[in-house]
């Protein structure tokens, strides 16, 4: 029950002024999210006393916003989808908060690379980009829990953080600097009001599957006068990916087209050397007895090709493996279509594109067209790995994938980018080829509480700043 948390019995916001019970509820942090997203959109300071009844009741009703789900034939084209809304909706949260960030570390630091687009990313923030992501994660660690259980505070007060007694904490959390965080993650109730009604779903039944406009300004402005109820932060959850992850929306809004563009570029280029390093920090080219090699391009007639991104090749298997920076947008995890056609239906079949293009390469391989791969009767398996998540995509969608695809094979997996982690970690923990590991992964038989190579990065990134 990883998705799982303890919480008190009541919110900590003086427009529902609620009274303290000592009793404790096992709460979904994706319930947490959605009631959150109900309290500021509709409380007021009424002075309403709302007790642990009224959330037995709140939690009855998000258990039955779906009550029709229940005439719903498996057997109908469309059934797969409430498995997509369902786990998109939820197993997001079970993610490690190193492991995200440590993953966006990783990939920041290599767009940065580029100077001109990093100074255009920290003038169009006015703020240092990863000063913003050590913010984030200094205010996180304020709501930390203790051994015993309780948590550090209940409430988002500045001055715990401009007065904070860590020395080198004390350059960055400037009131300047939070000014400027919240100037990118706060809004007002009105304003989030009126993001909300952007990502309104028609049906009643797809409410819990709207997006959430806390991923976007996880720090709600109020009008109380109070120190300590200025600024809340109603998700936690929310709040770590908004300033995580979600930076990358934000960028999205900020750039000017021209550095739109070499962001997607570059992201793409870091993307795909992330995958690179996984394989061999894990050591799984070793554990498959194979030979990775980066991608190279070929002639076939007078065309130039690529091939894939990486390709793991042993005696046995040659495994193609394709890295994808393209992320699925609100309408694609909610299973519907936007207006402008941008949703479910137009990601599967750029799914498939991507499939068939594996199977014309296979023939070039088959034909020795690419340097230092000598065909012998190998078995291909093919990977796509997105960097956004693919939560049940590769086990419910495939049926629909297959449906768009020239060559109806089914030889193939479609992975986002924390399962893939977890693959690897969990090829080096059991000492598994890749094949065995994707098996196991299929299967639903691996326990992964960390990911290594991305702790590390998290304690890279902040070595200096606990002291």
């Amino acid at each position: 029950m990883g998705n799982q948390v303890w919480v008190n019995i009541n919110l900590e916001f003086e427009f529902h002024a609620s009274r303290k019970v000592k009793h404790q509820i096992l709460l979904s942090k994706d319930f947490i999210s959605f009631l959150a997203k109900q309290v500021v959109l509709y409380c007021s300071q009424t002075g309403t006393q709302l007790n642990e009844l009224d959330l037995a009741n709140l939690l009855f009703k998000y258990g039955n916003l779906e009550t029709d789900l229940n005439y719903v034939n498996p057997a109908e084209e469309d059934s797969w989808l409430w498995v997509l809304r369902a786990t998109n909706h939820q197993w997001s949260y079970l993610r490690l908060p190193s492991s995200i960030l440590g993953r966006y570390v990783y990939l920041f630091e290599r767009v940065f690379a580029d100077n001109d687009l990093k100074r255009e990313i920290n003038q169009s923030l006015n703020i240092s980009l990863f000063d913003l992501l050590r913010i984030g994660f200094s205010i996180l660690a304020g709501f930390a829990v203790s051994p015993d259980g309780r948590l550090a505070s209940t409430s988002f007060e500045i001055s715990r953080y401009t007065n904070t007694q860590i020395e080198a904490l004390k350059p960055l959390l400037t009131q300047e600097n939070l000014n400027k965080f919240f100037d990118i993650f706060a809004t007002d109730k009105k304003h989030f009001c009126e993001a909300n009604k952007q990502y309104r779903l028609a049906s009643p039944l797809l409410k819990k599957y709207e997006f959430n406009p806390l991923k976007r300004y996880p720090i709600i402005i109020t009008d109380s006068d109070k120190d300590n109820e200025k600024y809340i932060i109603p998700s936690l959850a929310d709040f770590l990916y908004a300033t995580t992850e979600g930076l990358y929306y934000v960028l999205l809004d900020k750039l000017q087209e021209e550095y739109k563009a070499k962001l997607f570029r570059l992201l793409g280029e870091a993307f795909e050397t992330y995958v690179g390093e996984l394989i061999t920090f894990y050591n799984l080219d070793l554990f498959s007895r194979a030979r990775l090699i980066g991608e190279q391009t070929y002639r076939v007639g007078r065309n130039q090709v690529r091939s894939a991104d990486w390709l793991l090749v042993s005696d046995q298997t040659i495994f193609q493996i394709e890295c994808k920076k393209r992320k699925l947008n609100s309408y694609a995890k909610a299973g519907v279509e936007s207006k402008d056609g941008k949703g479910i239906k137009a990601f599967l079949k750029n799914v498939a594109e991507g499939l068939d293009k594996f199977y014309k390469k296979e023939d070039h391989i088959r034909q020795g067209l690419l340097n230092g791969i000598t065909y012998g009767g190998q078995k291909f398996i093919n990977i796509i790995v997105y960097l956004d998540e693919m939560f049940s995509l590769n086990q419910y969608g495939r049926n629909e994938i297959r449906k768009h695809m020239k060559n109806e094979r089914d030889d193939f997996y479609i992975l986002g980018c924390w399962e893939f982690e977890l693959l690897c970690q969990h090829s080096k923990n059991k000492t598994l080829n890749l094949e065995r590991a994707l098996r196991d992964l299929m299967s639903n038989r691996t326990e992964i509480y960390y990911i290594e190579f991305l702790d590390n990065i998290y304690n890279d990134f902040f070595d200096g700043l606990t002291m």
